[in-house]
């Protein structure tokens, strides 16, 4: 399990408890997980943001691979169709 799964199961986590002592009755229990949901909830929303920017930095990297692996193809391909050419002739 990676860490961004790891963080929502845990905001799941304080959710439940959240629930469960809202029919309990026990008030600062109740408050605490409610603090400590929103809390982990914030920090996972947060991780996503930070992963979906270093996504977008790793797919403009691999864009610009593609145009140097496209270009050298090209080449390649010219280049073999000009040696066929030649030997034809």
């Amino acid at each position: 399990m990676d860490e961004l799964s790891r963080r929502f199961l845990f905001a799941g986590f304080f959710f439940g408890i959240h629930e469960l002592t809202l029919f309990l009755g026990d008030a600062f229990v109740y408050e605490m997980a409610k603090i400590l949901f929103f809390i982990t909830l914030f920090y996972s929303f947060i991780s996503v943001l930070r992963y979906n920017s270093t996504l977008q930095e790793k797919l403009t990297e691999q864009k610009g691979f593609n145009t140097k692996l496209k270009k050298n193809l090209e080449e390649i391909s010219q280049s073999w169709l000009m040696e066929k050419e030649e030997a034809d002739r």
